[in-house]
């Protein structure tokens, strides 16, 4: 039986590889400075983002999806309390 070899990922035998996956999953420069800051090529970034952090991405994205409605309902919360304060008495704008 012939066992298949495939390519091994520069990213998760780099020795940095925590603090590359943790500017992945933040992506707040992009693949791009991201290979450039550690010496690695765009294609070898983008395939362990692919291929070993998919999971963690997706939910990374949810969670900050997730921060922002709840932002977003504080704020509508807020604006609500202050509603009534800014509505003209008598029924209605004219």
């Amino acid at each position: 039986m012939t066992q298949k070899l495939g390519r091994h990922c520069t990213i998760c035998s780099h020795d940095q590889h925590r603090q590359i996956d943790a500017d992945i999953l933040r992506h707040a420069t992009g693949y791009l400075k991201i290979a450039s800051r550690y010496g690695l090529i765009l294609a070898s970034v983008q395939r362990h983002a692919a291929n070993h952090l998919a999971r963690e991405l997706r939910e990374h994205r949810e969670a900050e999806m997730l921060l922002s409605a709840e932002t977003l309902i504080g704020e509508l919360n807020e604006l609500h309390l202050f509603a009534p304060c800014t509505r003209p008495c008598g029924g209605g704008w004219r």
